[in-house]
């Protein structure tokens, strides 16, 4: 003789609205844009460092170029906060989904 097991849970699903998706790609595009400013810029300026003949030279211009690469972080970080919490506040109204599932025992 088999007996059905029921299972049931609660799933939490949320819509987005139009500016939801709006705020989503915003904080998706500034991450993007942010992480290939840092790589190229790094880049770049590693090409141009290493055409400069006096030692002295190289250490200052990579000194700078660690600056500004504090400075991209930092941008990138505030950043991310405002556009994350804009996308987290605009996520939807929550619904609650009743999932159910049966399973088949074997006596």
């Amino acid at each position: 003789m088999a007996a059905d097991i029921v299972t049931r849970r609660m799933v939490e699903q949320r819509t987005r609205g139009f500016f939801g998706w709006i705020f989503l790609l915003l904080f998706w595009a500034f991450n993007i844009l942010m992480v290939y400013g840092i790589f190229a810029g790094a880049g770049e300026n590693a090409k141009q460092a290493a055409k400069l003949s006096d030692e002295s030279m190289r250490d200052a211009y990579n000194a700078g170029t660690g600056l500004g690469i504090m400075v991209m972080l930092f941008v990138w970080a505030a950043g991310a906060v405002v556009f994350g919490l804009l996308a987290h506040f605009t996520r939807g109204k929550r619904e609650l989904i009743e999932i159910e599932t049966k399973i088949q025992s074997k006596k």
